[in-house]
């Protein structure tokens, strides 16, 4: 009891707080569910579905207004074939009520990211992601352990699409996303 208590006052947020690392729970817990109810049915002999997705985001507060939001995405999917895909978002973050991190915010982003798809170990095709979005967000601090909320919108498009198989020569990059909304989910640490 001694060594947690000494850890959370040592944790003790101070004013010059200014870096925020959170990770979203949410997407890895869905998938390791879909996961875990798929492979409960029969289903599962026709079809195997894994799927697992991560992401790691960061905020540099620059003062009380201003601040810079940075996320790294992983995803992969493999169902008949494997699909794997590697995005960043970065953009400018506005507080609001004029508090730096915590309260009311919107961040507006541009995103890139690459995309691959096999079929075992055989390349299918790859192509780039771009897009923008933006997100109106509520953070919470208690010490410095961080609660991160956020809504918004966000598009892309995919480009410089490239095949390796010869069944799929002279097709298409899948569309991209049409504006569709998102949902942030973060719990992290204040540094």
């Amino acid at each position: 009891m001694f060594i947690f208590y000494s850890l959370v006052s040592f944790a003790t947020a101070t004013e010059n707080t200014d870096v925020f690392l959170v990770a979203n729970p949410l997407l890895p817990t869905l998938a390791l569910l879909a996961d875990g109810i798929v492979s409960l049915t029969e289903l599962e002999d026709f079809l195997k579905l894994r799927a697992w997705d991560a992401n790691l985001r960061g905020y540099q507060i620059y003062n009380d207004r201003w601040g810079l939001m940075a996320q790294f995405d992983y995803t992969q999917v493999n169902q008949m074939w494997n699909t794997t895909h590697v995005g960043f978002k970065v953009g400018p973050r506005l507080s609001l009520q004029s508090s730096g991190f915590e309260g009311w915010s919107v961040t507006a982003y541009g995103l890139v990211g690459y995309t691959a798809a096999k079929a075992s170990r055989y390349p299918l095709s790859k192509w780039a992601v771009v897009g923008a979005g933006s997100e109106i967000g509520r953070s919470f601090m208690w010490n410095n352990f961080v609660l991160d909320l956020g809504l918004g919108l966000y598009t892309t498009r995919n480009v410089l699409y490239r095949t390796s198989a010869d069944s799929l020569e002279g097709t298409d990059a899948p569309p991209g996303l049409p504006t569709v909304p998102s949902i942030h989910t973060g719990i992290g640490y204040a540094f």
